[in-house]
């Protein structure tokens, strides 16, 4: 993905993934985790990393899921209360991303 201004950021990808890199991104709450039963029983707990990763800017306001539990999952975060903000850079950054997939 290649994103510029505030959606600037990085991609990592699951495969080869740094553990230092690794374990930051879980202390952020950002990576998926493995070993959640409920996955497991629903046939969604495979090992294999290849086409899976995670997306987030430099902020960690916007993070893009590539085939957690979804094949896309967009996600907007922003500190306060206004919903109203956050909604509008979800669409936003949803916009952008499927201009860029384009």
């Amino acid at each position: 993905m290649l994103f510029i201004g505030d959606l600037a950021g990085n991609y990592y990808a699951l495969t080869g993934m740094d553990e230092k890199v690794r374990q930051q991104l879980v202390d952020d709450h950002f990576l998926f985790m493995s070993g959640d039963p409920n996955l497991k029983v629903a046939g969604m707990e495979r090992d294999w990393p290849e086409g899976r990763g995670i997306f987030h800017n430099a902020d960690k306001t916007f993070l893009v899921w590539v085939n957690e539990e979804d094949q896309l999952r967009i996600i907007s975060m922003q500190k306060g209360g206004d919903v109203k903000v956050t909604i509008m850079l979800l669409c936003t950054y949803s916009t952008t991303t499927l201009f860029i997939a384009h």
